[in-house]
């Protein structure tokens, strides 16, 4: 597929990525598509920056670290932009790979309590596990919430976790 891309690009008439912006690498990011996602980035005509970094928080979403590796060394960004978000979004996904990826990345910290609650509150068990083992988090936060939402969710196991 990236080879297409390739004989696209020398023909502008043709394929002109430009007129719509980073869509294209959007779109091979939402859809896992990693060599095509590696030669939008090394082609330089597409931003994975715009639309305040979407393409990384797409790769959170569909829990792809190979791809927001790719994007986090090729554009030089730090992935503790807009609040941790990158981390707040594999925490409610939970997407355990990245959130311990993240957390080995400077600047990225879960001392944000609404990342613990995030996992919490959507039961993911080995991400509040990781998140309590930083010593960053204090579950005690906010009155017990994430212990509170997560029993209100019925996820008990995750409950235990927090009290301990």
């Amino acid at each position: 597929m990236s080879r297409i891309f390739q004989i696209l690009f020398q023909n502008p008439h043709v394929f002109d990525p430009a007129c719509f912006d980073s869509f294209y690498l959007q779109q091979a990011v939402y859809h896992g598509y990693t060599q095509l996602v590696a030669v939008l980035l090394d082609s330089k005509l597409m931003d994975a920056t715009t639309d305040n970094h979407y393409a990384f928080q797409v790769s959170c979403e569909q829990g792809n670290l190979n791809i927001l590796k790719m994007l986090v060394s090729k554009t030089n960004t730090n992935p503790s932009f807009n609040n941790n978000i990158l981390l707040r979004i594999s925490a409610e996904r939970g997407h355990y790979d990245i959130a311990k990826w993240l957390l080995t990345e400077q600047g990225v910290s879960p001392e944000n309590t609404r990342v613990l609650q995030l996992a919490a509150t959507h039961g993911h068990y080995e991400v509040v596990k990781l998140l309590l083992e930083t010593g960053n988090v204090d579950p005690a936060d906010d009155f017990h919430l994430a212990a509170t939402l997560a029993s209100i969710l019925g996820y008990g196991n995750v409950v235990e976790l927090l009290e301990k």
